[in-house]
């Protein structure tokens, strides 16, 4: 048995798997993300422990809201401020005595848009997660090898009236389009804005792209994440927008949806699968 586990800003998934095949899972939970990393590590254990049932774990693959430390190893600038000085990969790995991987969720997405998702045909693509914060990856395809771009594009720098970011610097893309930081400037839920509010924030959106697009030039956008879950009008709306500047830009939705990280983090237990991760920053 394999388990894919998916941190969040909001939420965090928990699935099982009897292989390393996305449509083996059997099992599968999401509840809200706790702050307090004790907790949140208590309520992931908990769920595995019911998953498992006394039967074998082979590996467990990890996907956080979160930049991971060159080694692989800690997290680092976490959208989840808490969990910033834990290492959840020695936590998991003293738990259960078993092999460990941890990724971006951002990064995980991706690889699952390049496997089973719309970027199964595509040479190259960039997929975004657009919910608490603004993470992805750029993905090309070189024969039989991934390679995945790791950037942060959230952290790019838009410029503006010098709003700080959780990470620190202030002007990152993250900063006016991301869930925590619309709340918090509008003292309102993304789910309470006005169409004028969305129109402004998805006037940022647009700047941030162009800017992820300066930095990494593809033809294909892949969005995901509970913005665009609950908003797929806003696909074709930033397409049309874009269209100005790049003519030769299409945006699509994920085909997978809020499971990519779950799905992707799977794929990276697959020791026989070629991943090349690139820090990009």
């Amino acid at each position: 048995m394999y388990i894919a586990l998916d941190i969040g800003g909001t939420n965090t998934r928990v699935g099982s798997f009897t292989s390393l095949d996305s449509n083996t899972l059997t099992e599968y939970i999401k509840f809200k993300t706790k702050e307090d990393y004790t907790r949140g590590l208590r309520n992931i254990t908990d769920a595995i422990s019911k998953f498992s049932n006394n039967e074998k774990l082979d590996a467990i693959g990890v996907s956080i809201a979160s930049g991971i430390s060159a080694d692989g190893k800690t997290v680092v600038d976490p959208n989840i401020p808490a969990w910033k000085a834990e290492s959840l990969l020695s936590d998991l790995k003293s738990e259960y005595k078993i092999p460990v991987n941890i990724i971006n969720d951002g990064t995980a997405g991706g690889i699952a848009e390049s496997v089973w998702g719309n970027g199964k045909n595509l040479k190259s693509f960039t997929f975004l997660t657009w919910g608490t914060g603004l993470g992805g990856v750029t993905v090309e395809k070189l024969g039989n090898q991934l390679v995945v771009y790791e950037y942060e594009p959230g952290h790019l720098n838009i410029g503006g009236d010098g709003r700080k970011c959780r990470c620190g610097k202030v002007d990152c893309i993250e900063s006016y389009v991301g869930g925590y930081a619309v709340e918090k400037r509008l003292n309102k839920k993304m789910s309470e804005l006005s169409r004028e509010e969305w129109d402004t924030v998805l006037e940022c959106m647009e700047k941030g792209i162009l800017k992820i697009l300066e930095k990494h030039p593809v033809d294909y956008l892949i969005l995901d994440g509970n913005v665009i879950i609950k908003h797929p009008d806003f696909i074709k709306n930033l397409e049309k927008r874009l269209k100005g500047f790049v003519n030769n830009i299409t945006l699509l939705e994920s085909s997978i949806g809020d499971k990519a990280p779950l799905y992707g983090t799977l794929m990276t237990l697959n020791t026989t699968f070629g991943i090349e991760l690139h820090k990009d920053f």
